[in-house]
């Protein structure tokens, strides 16, 4: 394992209790509650069982994870892109320039709720790591696609 994976994995924490997770054998262990969360193709798989209140949150995530094999269509993105964002709102790709303009010389990037990764894949052209989480397996396991397309790790 390469040190910066290291010191990701050192920053995650139980979703249960908040206490520091051990990661042995490809598993993640919480000493405090006893709980454990696998890592599925290499994505750590911090899932909570819903309870009746979140099962609308399930039916979502299921839902976007049927759109991670849209999202970044010609036809989806951008439709979506300007509906939400109006007429007037930038170009995908003018967006992206600027976001990745206001990078300069970090070495670890996270990029929280990175869908498919299209900024994900923008950002790693300019710093040495770059990582991408979000709550949709769907729309993690399409990143990770799309970043080895572009031979990213």
């Amino acid at each position: 394992m390469k040190n910066i994976e290291k010191q990701l994995i050192d920053r995650f924490r139980c979703p249960i209790c908040k206490s520091d997770l051990m990661f042995i054998d490809e598993k993640f262990y919480c000493q405090k509650c006893s709980k454990s969360y696998i890592m599925k193709k290499s994505i750590p798989d911090f899932y909570i069982k819903p309870d009746n209140a979140v099962n609308n949150i399930k039916k979502s995530i299921k839902l976007i994870d049927i759109l991670s094999k849209v999202y970044e269509s010609s036809i989806w993105y951008p439709t979506v892109y300007h509906m939400y964002g109006g007429i007037n709102i930038p170009s995908i790709s003018n967006t992206i320039k600027k976001v990745t303009n206001m990078i300069k010389s970090h070495k670890l990037i996270l990029d929280v709720a990175c869908g498919t990764g299209l900024y994900t894949r923008a950002l790693a052209e300019k710093s040495k790591y770059v990582y991408g989480i979000d709550f949709s397996r769907g729309m993690l396991e399409k990143a990770k696609t799309l970043a080895k397309k572009k031979k990213f790790k």
